[in-house]
């Protein structure tokens, strides 16, 4: 199962303060994350959206996406049947009209805030290519990584906050990622939701963790000069970031 947060109700100190314990539940130390290597290797930052003002952009301030590996049966759920292929549920009404089984009592009664698709079809049929499809909105091409919904989402309204990531992924974070778009426009991976963020005790207190910051910022400061590579400013934005969700 893979979940995608996007943190933008997190901009408050408290509800800052507690997607920090909940993840994290320590301080970052010069170690700072595995997935800032991976994510350094874009060079452009994040800007503003140009176009979240356009109409038909939804009201939705946070989406939680749930994709599940072969997904609910759909005659026990959503789409039941009668006669012969009719499971053990019975069948109920919703609010909106429709019947979904009594598996879903309790979702029948808002069933009217949400959309059910019952059947859909598809030019891929093999597992692992459809469900790309499902993530991405794209078919597999050859060796394009398309973005998917997280980053689609930041690229369209923006960055949420200026110090937490747009979107989280729990399981599978290899599975979505940036695309094309930058390396800022992937979503902080956690692997295990009770584990929270991995490799990020801190490793020294609060001064010599600012000296060996500085230190580091020294013996960068020479190769980031002759390089003029833009690579090398996004890690060091990586950094940036990371060292402000330490302080928020």
């Amino acid at each position: 199962m893979s979940l995608l947060l996007p943190a933008d109700q997190l901009r408050d100190p408290l509800a800052r303060r507690s997607f920090i314990e909940r993840c994290a539940k320590v301080s970052f130390g010069l170690s700072v994350l595995p997935f800032f290597s991976k994510l350094a290797t874009a060079a452009e930052a994040p800007g503003a959206a140009p176009n979240a003002g356009l109409p038909g952009f939804g009201k939705a301030k946070r989406v939680i996406f749930i994709q599940l590996a072969g997904g609910m049966s759909h005659i026990d759920t959503f789409d039941p049947k009668a006669g012969a292929n009719k499971g053990p549920a019975a069948t109920v009404s919703t609010k909106a009209g429709y019947q979904v089984t009594s598996f879903m009592s309790e979702t029948a009664k808002v069933a009217d805030k949400i959309a059910v698709i019952r059947n859909m079809t598809a030019k891929v049929g093999v597992h692992a290519s459809a469900a790309y499809l499902m993530r991405t909105g794209f078919e597999q091409r050859g060796a394009i990584q398309h973005p998917t919904l997280g980053a689609w989402a930041q690229h369209f309204l923006g960055a949420s906050s200026k110090t937490l990531p747009s979107s989280v992924c729990v399981g599978r974070p290899a599975n979505h990622g940036n695309g094309w778009f930058p390396a800022a426009y992937s979503p902080l991976p956690i692997q295990s939701p009770s584990d929270g963020l991995q490799d990020v005790k801190a490793l020294a207190d609060e001064a010599t963790h600012a000296k060996r910051t500085q230190l580091l910022t020294d013996l960068d400061a020479g190769f980031g000069g002759k390089s003029a590579d833009e690579n090398v400013k996004a890690y060091n934005d990586f950094y940036d970031a990371t060292f402000q969700l330490m302080k928020s």
